[in-house]
């Protein structure tokens, strides 16, 4: 090898070496832009996630609400027709015992 073409060989490693480097940083931006759109979205998601938690939560006791009220007017409703029930039994067996 003569003395002119070691530099050019050299050259060409660094010029090569160069573009390797340029290419990484690209990706790098690029991956870079990727995560923090990727993040962003998470973010957003998780905060529309949380909200809708909230959401569910606030219908739930709207609905235990509901089922309690139900139960208590069923219960009732059951109690005072077994009243009525008893009550006439007691009728009949008086008009019977006369």
């Amino acid at each position: 090898m003569t003395i002119i073409e070691q530099p050019k060989i050299e050259t060409e490693k660094i010029e090569s070496l160069k573009k390797a480097i340029v290419k990484l940083q690209e990706d790098l931006t690029s991956q870079k832009i990727i995560n923090e759109v990727i993040t962003k979205k998470s973010l957003e998601q998780k905060l529309e996630l949380d909200k809708l938690k909230k959401g569910q939560t606030g219908l739930e006791r709207k609905v235990d609400v509901i089922m309690t009220t139900l139960f208590q007017t069923s219960f009732g409703d059951l109690l005072k027709s077994s009243i009525e029930t008893v009550d006439e039994l007691e009728k009949r067996t008086k008009k019977k015992k006369k």
